[in-house]
């Protein structure tokens, strides 16, 4: 049954590998990196859930986190670092602020407000990050991850050059 199935063999499994098997374990592959993908994701939506913020909102404190060395970072440093519009920084600080997760700061440079995490934030993330810590030393418990970081690194590398030459027409 030629062409029905992910077991049927065709000219393009003969140009891949040579032989269907290894088409068969690519596939496996990319289904489980789609699977870990997922996985990944729901779990880190998991961390902003249990402070009752956004993942968008989420990402903003982290950027702060980063950027928070010195008293704090303005909406523009943020919304630089995120790459997103100012006033969606100013928008979803407002709201992280009466949350009590930021403080709003006269910004001793500028006439612009400096933004820093609270004290109370700061203690929920550290609780947080510990708790993340575990949960991750325990599923990458005898893995390598540099070499993992290494060997993915390279297979995106190679799947972008693919994805170009598709998208270009030049796989044909």
């Amino acid at each position: 049954m030629e062409g029905k199935g992910p077991a049927s063999t065709s000219e393009k499994d003969v140009a891949v590998g040579g032989d269907v098997g290894d088409t068969l374990e690519i596939q496996r592959f990319l289904w489980n990196l789609s699977s870990i993908g997922l996985k990944s994701e729901r779990l880190e939506n998991i961390w902003p859930s249990k402070l009752g913020v956004s993942r968008q909102q989420w990402m903003l404190l982290l950027a702060l986190l980063e950027l928070n060395e010195g008293g704090g970072a303005t909406i523009a440093q943020i919304a630089d670092a995120l790459s997103v519009n100012p006033s969606f920084i100013a928008a979803q600080s407002k709201a992280l602020a009466k949350l009590g997760f930021l403080v709003r700061q006269p910004d001793s440079v500028s006439a612009n407000s400096a933004l820093s995490l609270s004290a109370r934030f700061q203690e929920l993330f550290h609780s947080l990050s510990l708790r993340r810590a575990r949960l991750y030393s325990s599923v990458f418990t005898g893995t390598d991850i540099g070499e993992l970081n290494t060997m993915l690194v390279e297979l995106d590398g190679k799947l972008e050059k693919a994805l170009t030459s598709v998208e270009m027409g030049a796989d044909r």
